[in-house]
């Protein structure tokens, strides 16, 4: 009878420490940290999309982890509003209005303009006030 009591409370002893040694772990992890990104607002584009007579307009804006980064923008503007033209008038109408194509799209612009103008600290592309008709 004692082995017993004594398994038991060695056993709740190991537990013990098991959960306090994944609390401790698993708590300071749990807090992502914040990075600040900085938006370039790169205005209004309208074009044709898909080969079709459909249309889109809206605003876009790239968020960027690095403040320099708006030098670089400012500077490439044209071209960087040239690849994005380039993106949006392969697409299809319908890939433009439903998220899983938007976050497509977004992905192909991201690495777009960074394999194009070099720019690694790209967090983000904006779509805002957009309409496809």
């Amino acid at each position: 009878m004692k082995k017993i009591a004594i398994y038991s409370i060695v056993g709740v002893a190991v537990l013990a420490i098991g959960f306090a040694a994944a609390f401790f772990l698993f708590s300071g992890k749990a807090e992502a940290k914040k990075v600040k990104t900085y938006n370039y607002d790169m205005g209004v584009f309208s074009t044709n999309i898909g080969g079709t007579k459909n249309f889109f307009k809206g605003n876009i804006i790239i968020a960027s982890t690095d403040k320099k980064a708006e030098k670089v923008f400012t500077e490439k503007n044209a071209e960087i509003r040239d690849i994005i033209l380039e993106i949006i008038i392969q697409q299809k109408p319908e890939d433009m209005v439903n998220p899983g194509g938007m976050n497509s799209i977004k992905k192909d612009i991201i690495n777009k303009i960074k394999t194009r103008i070099g720019i690694d600290s790209i967090e983000n592309i904006y779509f805002t006030d957009y309409i496809v008709q």
